[in-house]
């Protein structure tokens, strides 16, 4: 059921290019932040600092994300609307709140991790 009212949630926004964006965390808290954009064939995945929170690298997903739109945009090879989606309520409700977050997080490349971008 969940499973549906996702599918019919996403298909509400087909006309737009849909970024998914999630963070993950280890039981040796090693945590990493990617995102994705299946329309294009766009993965991008690294390695954060060792013992942050699942909170700051779901944070560190969305700014990529963002980034990439970002730069897509600037360059002119973006021109339709986007939607990104998040599992991180938390942090979407800390970004709605215009709370400011100072995250110092070191991006390493791992092999496990490693970068993915086409």
């Amino acid at each position: 059921m969940l499973c549906t009212l996702a599918k019919e949630k996403i298909d509400t926004y087909k006309q737009r290019l849909h970024i998914f964006t999630d963070a993950s965390k280890t039981n040796t808290d090693q945590t990493a932040a990617s995102y994705c954009i299946p329309q294009l064939n766009v993965e991008y995945s690294c390695r954060l600092s060792d013992d942050i929170t699942i909170f700051t690298g779901e944070l560190a997903a969305l700014k990529m994300a963002l980034l990439w739109v970002k730069e897509k945009y600037e360059r002119n090879e973006l021109q339709q609307d986007i939607v990104i989606f998040s599992d991180s309520l938390s942090s979407l409700t800390a970004l709605r709140q215009d709370i400011l977050l100072v995250c110092q997080t070191c991006f390493t490349h791992s092999k496990s991790f490693g970068p993915k971008r086409k």
